[in-house]
């Protein structure tokens, strides 16, 4: 819907303009109070405020943000990597995600997400940065869904997160996590804002979520694909 509504704005300023002019010349001239405005006229003009105002309101879009997605042990207190775990892991691919349009609405792009979930990797102590890591994480952003209106914007986010061994080519890990979040008025008034907040509150829930579920279950065959 936003980005239906920003493609709109982007057409109409070009028909208005062109209109503008058209319906200009085809205004009267009254001598004594200056010219008389043709009633098309007036209406396109009011319909020229009208799409200034909304577009005003609405703004542009921009990407969530990986560090705004990034999950620190302020966020999980008391979170302690097992010793057999300790800088044992790097993420491959990320599957899915979108790249956002200004003119659109605010998505989460994959690498976004990689960068993210590295980061919070790196500081729990799971990622190995020397390119000789025992496990590879494989990450699908399966599902986005985002509201098309409302003060409360919750975004819901399905990922799939793999773990293999990469000496044995096995899966360890395999679960699916949903998550959501919610932003609200109180924090952003622009609906653009408060989608790109809602965003990056999941991807960071999602992250979150796996981290528990990866100390919970631990790396072993059989902890396949569950949805929570």
């Amino acid at each position: 819907m936003l980005h239906e509504e920003n493609v709109f704005f982007h057409r109409s300023f070009s028909h208005l303009r062109n209109g503008f002019f058209s319906l200009k010349e085809q205004s009267s001239y009254n001598p004594q109070g200056g010219p008389v405005l043709s009633q098309s006229f007036k209406k396109l003009v009011g319909a020229a405020a009208l799409i200034l105002c909304t577009s005003w309101l609405t703004g542009c879009a921009t990407a969530a943000n990986p560090w705004s997605m990034t999950v620190d042990h302020n966020h999980l207190p008391g979170y302690e990597v097992e010793t057999a775990l300790k800088n044992s892991m790097n993420v491959g691919p990320v599957e899915g995600g979108e790249t956002t349009n200004p003119l659109g609405a605010s998505n989460i792009a994959g690498e976004d997400f990689k960068v993210a979930l590295n980061q919070s990797l790196k500081n729990f102590g799971f990622l190995d940065e020397s390119g000789a890591s025992r496990y590879q994480i494989d990450v699908a952003i399966k599902e986005i869904d985002r509201p098309m209106f409302g003060l409360d914007l919750k975004v819901k986010i399905v990922v799939l997160y793999v773990i293999t061994n990469k000496e044995t080519k096995e899966k360890v890990f395999e679960q699916t996590i949903s998550a959501e979040q919610t932003a609200t008025f109180s924090d952003a008034a622009l609906a653009i804002d408060r989608l790109k907040i809602a965003n990056e509150r999941a991807g960071k829930e999602s992250i979150l979520q796996f981290l528990k579920r990866l100390k919970e279950v631990g790396l072993k065959p059989g902890t396949l694909a569950k949805v929570s």
